[in-house]
């Protein structure tokens, strides 16, 4: 009986929310749709994978498609609205290629380079492969619109790209090179890498974030806040550990073990918050991510502890929720609404948690 399957996914498999109460997931290139808003329960295989194994990136556009990415193989699905059981592939290509070229199953033993990571920003899709090479794909019309190089890439490493929200389309990319790692922005709209750039030494594994033309790096005793469109530096915060950046709304929020500085990246207002610590050895040593564009998760020696911010109230609070009984490992998704969670577990499974 179908309806009887259990909750699993493979490691480097799908595990994400479609909807708020609609989570797929996948082993090889079997993909299961379940509605959650109770007890899990089955729905059907909305389609299969084009190729088995991992899935490199995911993707929710259109408010009834989502953007799957294997290897270099890009597929997008229509699910429709009311949410079909059979989904529809309505395009596949192979990014790091001139033009599009559909996926056959002939090509699935062929060796495929290595993809560093992908982004969907508006109607463009960007895949970055290891090697440097930046494709820029529109998906509206299912061209390619460039091909880039990252500056300076030989024998280089890339460690990290992060997005802009504002604006949407530009983004910065980390790469190690002579013992430095260095910062370079790309721009959607022009197609091509500002100027600008900056570098720091290998005391730290790099943090950064970017938002309204500025980009904020971290090191081990500083923060530095930069203009990248006119390459001045206009903010250095000393620190006497810094544990990394984060960005929520107009916010940059530089984290040290026991402060957070607040930065507006439009007003540059500027505000330290000391954080209700409970004791002193639970000072910040890392952090995971903003929950929900408005939660904080710290990570603590005893566990993660989950903040609420308040950038509207005078002075900014930042208010302790509780220590988390769950962990929001990379593996784990969160819907739309902030009200359930779903992680694999090691032996597979899917945890379903409420949040509230």
């Amino acid at each position: 009986d179908p309806h009887k399957q259990k909750l699993i996914s493979s490691e480097d498999g799908l595990c994400e929310f479609v909807t708020n109460d609609y989570l797929i997931t996948s082993c090889e290139k079997q993909v299961m749709l379940w509605n959650i808003s109770s007890s899990p329960v089955y729905v059907s295989d909305p389609f299969r994978l084009l190729l088995p194994g991992s899935v490199t990136f995911y993707s929710s556009i259109d408010n009834n498609k989502i953007v799957i990415v294997q290897k270099t193989v890009v597929q997008i699905y229509h699910y429709g609205s009311p949410m079909k059981p059979n989904w529809t592939l309505e395009q596949s290509f192979l990014f790091d290629r001139a033009a599009p070229v559909q996926f056959s199953e002939t090509q699935e033993m062929e060796t495929f380079p290595l993809t560093f990571s992908c982004l969907v920003i508006e109607n463009y899709f960007v895949g970055i492969l290891s090697s440097g090479e930046i494709h820029v794909w529109n998906l509206q019309s299912g061209t390619k619109l460039k091909k880039v190089l990252c500056p300076g890439i030989n024998n280089d490493a890339i460690i990290k790209v992060v997005n802009s929200r504002k604006p949407k389309k530009d983004f910065v990319i980390t790469v190690r090179r002579n013992n430095m790692y260095h910062f370079y922005v790309f721009s959607l709209a022009s197609l091509e890498f500002y100027p600008f750039n900056t570098s720091h030494d290998l005391q730290r594994f790099p943090s950064c974030v970017i938002q309204n033309g500025l980009l904020a790096t971290c090191l081990k005793n500083s923060f530095k806040v930069f203009d990248y469109h006119s390459s001045q530096l206009i903010l250095v915060v000393p620190s006497d550990y810094s544990v990394g950046l984060l960005t929520i709304d107009d916010y940059f929020l530089l984290i040290t073990r026991s402060t957070i500085h607040v930065f507006h990246t439009i007003t540059r207002a500027f505000e330290s918050v000391l954080m209700p610590l409970l004791n002193q050895f639970e000072t910040i040593h890392s952090f995971n991510d903003i929950a929900c564009s408005k939660f904080l998760i710290t990570g603590h020696y005893s566990g993660e502890i989950g903040w609420e911010i308040d950038l509207k109230s005078i002075p900014i609070k930042i208010t302790h929720l509780r220590k988390l009984v769950y962990q929001f490992y990379f593996n784990c998704a969160i819907n739309k609404a902030c009200t359930k969670l779903a992680e694999i577990v090691w032996d597979e499974h899917v945890n379903i948690i409420s949040l509230w």
